[in-house]
């Protein structure tokens, strides 16, 4: 199966719903080194913090309560055909609608806990141009799936793209399963994980103990965020500027080196029910999945 690089849509936006908010995004925060610029409310009443960056207009932390739980989130990807999206889509019986200002829409109970927005348009806050872009790019958007193998082809739909299958080399815990898909713009990839059916054992500080989380309290939905210093010869340069209390939310004792780089991760219980990831990639990684050797299925 030939590897695609180089995605047919691009994410531009991202809505996470977070249980527990103030203290939520407060560690976010602190993880990030970051202090989101707006502290608002969105149209149905409920607290929200507003982060820009480059390439994601916004991400947006909002409380999760009522309708919304958290790990909940709303993915907005420009693309220049929305038809093509919705025919790929209508094929798999996956139904779309209309939004009112006529992007149109997949609900979350279709895509793995997330609603799906196709725009042909990049979104625009008004002043947002006024503030400074966060440091660390929002470049993988992971989540959590039960079984790649109904989910896969809708993602294929969502996306475009066939994806690829992520070699082990990826995994440092050889704990999951995975499918990729490179996307365009700022954000490198988003991926769908699901955990080996013999992982056996799964210690607390994994991205594993994570995932097992997050679907025996929340189910399907957003695993994680990775965020990607650039700049840095070692990832402690960022987390030694941390505060003490950032620090304790990093659940490995140091970062963990794999394939592309080394992270180090938040768990779900402390961070609103998302797992949060601070990246570096090893000086002369690109991001081209089309090196490595794709997993067989």
């Amino acid at each position: 199966m030939p590897y695609d690089v180089g995605g047919v849509v691009e994410p531009v936006a991202l809505t996470i719903a977070l249980d527990d908010w103030a203290k939520s995004v407060r560690r976010w925060e602190l993880v990030l080194n970051e202090k989101a610029p707006i502290t608002d409310l969105t149209p149905d009443g409920r607290k929200r913090k507003r982060f820009f960056s480059n390439g994601v207009e916004y991400m947006d932390l909002i409380e999760a309560e009522h309708g919304i739980r958290a790990g909940w989130s709303e993915l907005v990807l420009k693309t220049k055909d929305v038809d093509a999206r919705v025919k790929a889509l209508k094929a798999l019986d996956v139904p779309c609608t209309k939004d009112p200002n006529g992007d149109m829409r997949v609900a979350a109970k279709y895509a793995n806990g997330t609603d799906v927005v196709f725009t042909t348009k990049r979104p625009r806050i008004k002043g947002s141009d006024k503030f400074q872009k966060m440091n660390p790019l929002p470049y993988v958007f992971d989540y959590a799936v039960h079984d790649l193998k109904p989910s896969v082809p809708v993602w294929q739909a969502i996306l475009g793209l066939e994806g690829i299958r992520t070699p082990e080399l990826t995994d440092s815990a050889r704990q999951f399963l995975m499918h990729h898909f490179v996307t365009d713009g700022e954000t490198h990839a988003v991926g769908l994980m699901q955990l080996k059916p013999d992982v056996g054992f799964i210690k607390r500080d994994s991205q594993g103990a994570c995932q097992k989380w997050i679907l025996n309290h929340l189910g399907e939905g957003m695993l994680c965020i990775g965020f990607l210093y650039k700049g840095l010869t070692d990832l402690n340069e960022h987390i030694e500027r941390l505060t003490p209390e950032a620090r304790e939310l990093l659940i490995c004792e140091a970062p963990r080196s794999y394939m592309m780089g080394e992270n180090n991760i938040t768990h779900p219980a402390t961070t609103g029910g998302v797992e949060v990831i601070v990246a570096r990639h090893y000086e002369g990684w690109k991001g081209d999945l089309s090196s490595l050797e794709q997993r067989d299925d």
